[in-house]
């Protein structure tokens, strides 16, 4: 994240837009509040592993509990409800663009 933060005061967010990130070193950080609903991030979740979307304050604090257990950080984004992820490939010197949609209708649009 520290080499995405880099390039967004490099570039500016006309540029390079950047989706806020929240860090909670421990679950005890986890006091003060986001807007909701997020997606809470458990370690180094990857995949949809390890992810959460959080609507409320409750359930907020719900989750907060589970990290407690996990001994581990955590981070929270705001929830970005997309249709679509754009991804674009290099092989040599082409470059592809596709969409991916989700398969499975599920808010984690790579599932």
């Amino acid at each position: 994240f520290a080499q995405l933060i880099s390039t967004y005061r490099r570039l500016g967010a006309e540029k390079f837009p950047l989706i806020e990130q929240t860090f909670y070193p421990n679950y005890k950080e986890m006091v003060t509040m986001p807007a909701f609903p997020v997606v809470v991030k458990i370690g180094h979740a990857h995949s949809g592993i390890g992810k959460v979307k959080v609507e409320n304050h409750s359930k907020f604090q719900d989750i907060a509990s589970v990290v407690a257990l996990t001994q581990t950080y955590t981070t929270t984004e705001p929830l970005v409800d997309s249709k679509y992820d754009v991804r674009i490939q290099k092989i040599g010197g082409d470059y592809k663009a596709y969409m991916r949609t989700s398969i499975s209708g599920n808010w984690k649009s790579n599932t």
